[in-house]
């Protein structure tokens, strides 16, 4: 579950459209499968087009290099979609349309390390650009010290990585070992010292998620570092394995397509109510999406990774956070008492409230805070400034 399907939140768009040239019929998963030549010929985008509508989204500069993806994830339509297949572009006209565009860009590859050797090609001849840009990848490619290198030397500055789980008994039901949780932490720190961010996908409901799968999700996304969450709530989408498996088991609750944007329960959990996992998917999101932890993390990103990834981490935190307020999610924690107040009403079991102000600053409630943000900056600064240099000694 990634950027390559639709986003959280149906209230907000797409932050990348994706320009005239690129689409492939809008069909549902399962209907009228992609066939084709592995070698895509596609026409360059009509941009212009967009040019009105460009102030609502990150960025109108989206490339695409290859599309589809050969792993086989149960709850992925991408794969369904292009019958587990990869179909790339030539790597000359991938350079020619990045040349005609900004500094700044996207590729909405929906795995860019798909094929080893064109990444490698591709990367290669993206250096003399000096370009900057996001895309998707798995985490296998903090297994390749190369393709890693060679990615950041491109000028790669953040990545969207499906990590899912840390229950290696949720990514064997979602075929999705390859990810190994218990590896996840070394596999993050790889990328991240190679100068990239790390946005995560985490999907919370699966089969082995009990209610405490909340708590400890926040934790080891504070622990892990990550940059930016992408939260889903498992959604079976029609056509794939999971929705087979769901549907034959009358666990489907709800045919309403508009609520199959992850960020609604349309299925029966195996080990929670519905109401619970929709109140702790909600609070997770709220709790990560604090003002004081997203200031946190974007000064922690520009000490360990630069300016330009911790403006990438601001201003997707700052994003979220204003969906979150837009929207009222507060949430609650399904594992702790729930309180009795009028701020969460029981009976609607969204947990979900109408935010006094849009610019309420709840974090700093107190100076407390401000301080120990304060102190920590400058002890960040003084450790920078006064560390010895790789393999000299202190001045």
């Amino acid at each position: 579950m990634g950027l390559h399907e639709p986003q959280p939140g149906a209230h907000a768009p797409h932050p990348f459209p994706l320009p005239i040239g690129w689409g492939e019929g809008g069909r549902r998963p399962g209907e009228g499968l992609v066939h084709g030549p592995d070698l895509l010929k596609l026409p360059v985008p009509r941009r212009d087009l967009l040019q009105q509508a460009a102030r609502h989204y990150a960025t109108i500069n989206a490339v695409q290099a290859g599309r589809g993806c050969r792993h086989n994830c149960r709850y992925c339509s991408v794969t369904v979609f292009h019958r587990q297949r990869y179909r790339r572009r030539a790597v000359g006209d991938v350079i020619t349309e990045l040349r005609s565009l900004p500094r700044d860009f996207i590729f909405v590859d929906d795995n860019i390390i798909a094929e080893r050797e064109f990444a490698l090609e591709l990367f290669r001849a993206m250096i003399p650009l000096r370009k900057r840009w996001v895309s998707q990848s798995s985490i296998l490619v903090a297994d390749d010290p190369e393709l890693l290198q060679l990615m950041g030397a491109a000028g790669c500055c953040g990545l969207f990585i499906g990590i899912e789980t840390g229950s290696e008994e949720n990514l064997a039901a979602m075929n999705k070992q390859f990810n190994h949780a218990r590896s996840y932490a070394e596999r993050l720190r790889q990328i991240r010292r190679a100068g990239i961010g790390v946005i995560a996908g985490i999907i919370v409901g699966m089969d082995a998620d009990g209610i405490g799968v909340f708590e400890e999700t926040l934790r080891f996304l504070e622990a892990a570092r990550l940059d930016a969450v992408q939260l889903n709530i498992l959604t079976p989408l029609p056509g794939t394995p999971l929705y087979a498996d769901m549907d034959r088991a009358g666990r489907v609750t709800d045919r309403d397509w508009s609520h199959y944007d992850y960020r609604h329960v349309v299925f029966r959990p195996a080990r929670m109510t519905a109401a619970e996992l929709q109140a702790g998917a909600d609070w997770v999101y709220a709790q990560f999406y604090r003002l004081d932890r997203v200031l946190w993390r974007f000064a922690r990103s520009v000490f360990t990774l630069g300016w330009r990834p911790a403006l990438l981490s601001l201003k997707l935190g700052l994003t979220y956070r204003y969906d979150n307020q837009r929207e009222g999610i507060v949430g609650r924690n399904p594992a702790q008492p729930a309180p009795v107040s009028p701020d969460f009403p029981l009976e609607s079991e969204r947990a979900r409230v109408k935010p006094k102000s849009i610019r309420s600053w709840q974090p700093f409630r107190s100076r407390t805070w401000c301080w120990r943000l304060h102190w920590r900056l400058s002890a960040a600064r003084l450790a920078r400034r006064w560390a010895p240099p790789i393999g000299g000694s202190a001045r």
